[in-house]
């Protein structure tokens, strides 16, 4: 499936307990919104919109250094 068709229809749809929008990926706000989703029945996260659909971008390198320091912090707690 597209990339783009995805990110779309997640566009169009409201954010709820399985959809958040996220205008930044900061280590406090993503580990909060994967916990919940988590702790739920999962979802999806659009890193770089706002709570009013604005695509506000982000920069890759944000995101996967928070993501994979987080990976990290997690294996070495285990």
């Amino acid at each position: 499936m597209d990339g783009r068709f995805i990110i779309d229809n997640l566009l169009r749809q409201e954010k709820n307990e399985r959809l958040d929008f996220l205008p930044k990926a900061t280590e406090d706000m993503l580990a909060k919104t994967i916990t919940a989703m988590l702790n739920n029945r999962g979802g999806d996260i659009v890193i770089g919109v706002d709570d009013n659909k604005r695509i506000l971008g982000v920069s890759e390198g944000n995101i996967s250094g928070v993501i994979s320091e987080n990976l990290r912090k997690t294996g070495r707690n285990q």
